[in-house]
């Protein structure tokens, strides 16, 4: 039985572009880009601590690397935008086929990326491509970041609260390697490369009668919380600029999140009067390896708890607001036992954090 207010995630799945690097493949794409008449931001042996620092094994490109040379940031962000649109169609097309689902049977759409800015936002142009009907609800939400895949999930889930006969597609599409080499390569840059990738995740989500009727295997989610850290905005995030966009990461930011993480996490628990040994399984987004050692110290429990984010890091790199929901697909191909809890979370710029209370039926 589903209590009211609750919805079911009923697939979760993760597309990555064709190209996959690894870590020597891009310090030599790195290098490639630096022009020659710029001074290196650092010393060959720096840019291979870095990469090896990282966690990040391989990563996927939606242009050859090769491809990327210098060019304005003009080109970059149309090609980034009819990029997003055309990865997040045919993820959203192989989600619902995956799940024998016509499109006319999705309510809602919702959209997050933080690498295509414009007016009218891409979900008309995704809703029109898969052919949604032309009442679909639409949330196009503002940037997120690496909290995207997670925001997404939450502002779904509150919308079935209100519409427990729905079914949502939600979809995150984040490519940042489409603007190497819009501008000179900094120190900032060379972390970027060493540890983004870009892929396109996708969530379907069924309210709570709505899932009742479709029998699938996927958790419930219990709840939802969000907050954010007052006085780190200036932390991690990125701002359009000449060159198009300028990220920004600042150092401490494993700190911030692990002195975080346990407020955020016990606020959310004790809702449910439950603290972290009730949950037998963990997904937090990868941002990179220090990022999640730091989080797994806050929260006082064991990295390996984190291995599939882990794992997940090593393959595809950071992939800013998909990640979360690689995480999720990977966990959901496990055999999770019947009454387990989880805790979906992930941080982003704000600094931000969004989390999920799960349970597998």
């Amino acid at each position: 039985m589903y209590a009211r207010g609750q919805s079911q995630i009923l697939h979760a799945r993760v597309d990555l572009p064709p190209h996959q690097y690894d870590n020597a493949e891009a310090i030599a794409a790195v290098k490639r880009l630096i022009s020659a008449t710029e001074r290196p931001p650092c010393s060959d042996g720096l840019i291979r601590r870095i990469f090896t620092n990282s966690g990040v094994r391989t990563r996927h490109t939606t242009l050859p690397l090769e491809q990327l040379g210098r060019r304005s940031s003009t080109r970059a962000l149309a090609q980034q935008r009819q990029a997003v649109i055309e990865q997040s169609v045919t993820a959203i097309r192989d989600a619902l086929g995956d799940l024998a689902t016509p499109p006319d049977q999705v309510d809602l759409l919702a959209t997050t990326t933080y690498t295509t800015l414009s007016a009218p936002h891409v979900d008309v142009e995704i809703a029109t491509a898969l052919g949604l009907r032309t009442d679909v609800q639409r949330i196009g939400m503002p940037p997120a970041g690496c909290a995207g895949g997670a925001a997404l999930i939450g502002r779904i889930h509150d919308h079935m609260r209100g519409h427990p006969d729905h079914l949502a597609v939600g979809v995150v599409c984040d490519l940042p390697s489409i603007l190497l080499g819009t501008a000179p390569m900094t120190l900032t840059k060379i972390v970027e490369c060493s540890l983004f990738g870009d892929g396109c995740g996708v969530i379907v989500m069924a309210g709570a009668r709505r899932a009742a009727a479709a029998h699938r295997a996927g958790p419930r989610i219990l709840d939802t919380y969000s907050s954010f850290i007052p006085g780190t905005r200036h932390m991690v995030g990125w701002l359009v600029e000449e060159h198009g966009l300028r990220t920004f990461l600042e150092p401490g930011i494993g700190d911030a999140f692990e002195e975080a993480a346990p407020a955020a996490v016990g606020t959310l628990l004790a809702r449910h009067g439950l603290g972290t040994a009730d949950i037998g399984v963990w997904l937090c987004h990868p941002g990179s390896a220090k990022v999640l050692d730091h989080v797994a110290r806050g929260l006082a429990i064991d990295a390996d708890a984190f291995q599939v984010s882990y794992d997940v890091l090593a393959r595809t790199g950071n992939m800013v607001g998909a990640s979360i929901l690689h995480v999720l697909q990977r966990v959901n191909t496990a055999d999770v036992p019947k009454g387990t809890r989880g805790v979906l979370m992930a941080f982003g710029p704000g600094l931000s954090c969004e989390l999920s209370l799960l349970q597998w039926p």
